[in-house]
């Protein structure tokens, strides 16, 4: 991995649930990864290609894809599909995750960020 490539900053977040002490709810909470402790900042890659526009019940939703690639760091890879990216304050659902041959030198996410303009 070339490090001149690395010239965004993304933040990878794991979802950790609990429980509402008041009502009993399940909730999600957004716990960044940090690769060092107190850094939760990731150089990264953040490649984007065309967007796209549909519409669902009477709500137009944009729609951009990204591949983003950052250094490997040790994580299990089943683990990453249940995180989100945060890049440039859009939220990336991550829909495919890679690595190179090696294993052992970057990580490679196909990611997606869905935004409805009509706010839902």
């Amino acid at each position: 991995m070339l490090a001149h490539r690395l010239r965004h900053s993304i933040k990878i977040q794991s979802p950790i649930e609990s429980q509402d002490d008041d009502s009993g709810e399940i909730i999600t909470i957004w716990q960044d990864i940090e690769l060092s402790t107190g850094k939760s900042d990731i150089p990264a890659e953040v490649l984007t290609g065309g967007g796209k526009e549909s519409y669902a019940e009477n709500s137009k939703f944009s729609e951009v894809a990204a591949r983003i690639n950052i250094r490997w760091f040790p994580y299990p890879q089943q683990e990453l599909y249940k995180c989100r990216i945060i890049w440039e304050s859009q939220i990336m659902n991550i829909i495919d995750v890679q690595t190179d041959l090696t294993a052992r030198q970057e990580w490679r996410f196909k990611c997606e960020a869905g935004v409805s303009v009509s706010g839902g």
